[in-house]
């Protein structure tokens, strides 16, 4: 009889703890869903998770499978996405990028620098593909399996893309407003990268 009211009063302190994480759970989506559909408004996403409105990039996936050039297409392709909304004034374009996202930045800015307003880059690794020639004397010495670069683990496509860019000569193609942000102490990324892009 003891037994059964304690196994009773177990089962009933393990539901209730079951309830409780339950709804801590849906309040954590709601908020979640709230902060979603705040970021990107009816259009862009439903908030749920769904694909209403969702871009598929080439660089979705491992780390390890994307190189500049299918980043560089992925942000071609969001940047077409964000144009065709009415509520963007396709005129006042601004893209900002930071490291390697600050090299593809400047690549698509000089590609397509009729359609930026401006452009806004943090310590760009803009010295990424001279590196790579760097370490890897010619085309055939690059590794075939991923390998670490630059502090990240990247996949073979990602140094075929980038052994042969030529960075400073297409970014001046770009003529446009450009801020550019730049540690001194960056160790990773040096001030002397951006110093050369000026």
């Amino acid at each position: 009889m003891m037994r059964e009211k304690m196994r009773r009063r177990h089962r009933k302190k393990q539901t209730q703890r079951t309830i409780r994480r339950m709804r801590q759970k849906r309040i954590h989506r709601k908020r979640k869903s709230k902060r979603i559909g705040r970021i990107h408004g009816k259009r862009w996403g439903d908030g749920r998770g769904g694909d209403r409105g969702r871009l598929k990039c080439l660089g979705d996936g491992e780390q390890t499978d994307y190189s500049v050039i299918t980043k560089t297409e992925d942000l071609k392709a969001v940047m077409d996405f964000v144009k065709a909304q009415p509520c963007v004034d396709a005129s006042r374009i601004t893209m900002i990028g930071q490291s390697m996202g600050g090299l593809v930045t400047s690549l698509v800015a000089a590609e397509r620098a009729d359609e930026i307003a401006d452009v806004v880059l943090f310590y760009p690794g803009l010295m990424a593909p001279e590196n790579l020639r760097e370490e890897y004397p010619t085309a055939a010495d690059l590794p075939t399996e991923p390998a670490k670069f630059l502090g990240a683990e990247v996949g073979p496509v990602f140094f075929w893309d980038s052994y042969d860019l030529d960075v400073y000569g297409t970014i001046g193609n770009y003529t446009g407003l450009v801020l550019l942000l730049h540690g001194t102490a960056d160790k990773l990324v040096p001030v002397s990268v951006s110093e050369k892009a000026l």
